[in-house]
């Protein structure tokens, strides 16, 4: 499958500030009728205009949406939305008063999913690992999940889900959910890491032969 660039709306983003220490995941979610439609829905709301924060009387206000740094398809396809230098201006926000954002310092990705209990396609784990391993070795980051019930003081790093964060529960989230097998997912992400890693130590023989 081809991936694909998408142009968000302005508002759906601001420069980064803080460095990268997480990777966010989380699942789209949008109740269509496969993965497939899904995927394709979401890389439409990222262009849409009615992807906005609204006042209570339903006005859109222009600050921020519901954007994201990657769309995975569910047959391995991805779609680029914000380079890494561009923050999103929501994919999980902050805890409560006091709090930083995840996003403040997380590339988010969103997994399509259409509903709680859609399994993700082998497809989509093998090419969220690619990714992500990328990331890993890009930023230093940790290739292991961790919780982050309060988003008070030092910021850790490493993979986050939006259900096990201090945001995500006090919104009600339940993404990625029951149907996302870590250990699956972990083993692919170590196995990318781990062909890097013999990739690089190849690419440093063949220059010491030249």
């Amino acid at each position: 499958m081809t991936d694909v660039r998408v142009t968000p709306q302005p508002w759906l983003w601001v420069p980064r500030v803080h460095p990268i220490r997480l990777v966010e995941i989380h699942s789209t979610r949008g109740g269509s009728a496969s993965p497939l439609t899904d995927y394709n829905a979401t890389i439409n709301w990222e262009q849409s205009t009615g992807n906005t924060n609204r006042d209570k009387n339903g006005k859109p206000l222009y600050e921020w949406g519901g954007s994201c740094a990657r769309i995975l398809g569910p047959d391995g396809q991805m779609a680029i939305v914000l380079d890494d230098n561009q923050q999103s201006t929501y994919g999980a926000g902050y805890g409560g008063a006091g709090t930083w954002a995840i996003d403040e310092y997380g590339k988010v990705y969103e997994w399509a999913q259409p509903n709680k209990d859609t399994p993700y396609s082998d497809a989509m784990y093998r090419r969220g690992a690619k990714e992500i391993a990328i990331d890993c070795k890009t930023y230093g980051i940790p290739p292991a999940f961790v919780e982050i019930w309060d988003q008070r003081g030092p910021v850790p790093t490493g993979l986050v889900r939006h259900d096990r964060c201090e945001n995500g529960v006090k919104l009600g989230k339940s993404d990625p959910g029951t149907q996302f097998d870590e250990a699956k997912f972990l083993n692919y992400l170590h196995e990318e890491l781990e062909g890097k890693e013999e990739m690089d130590a190849e690419d440093k023989q063949v220059m010491k032969d030249i």
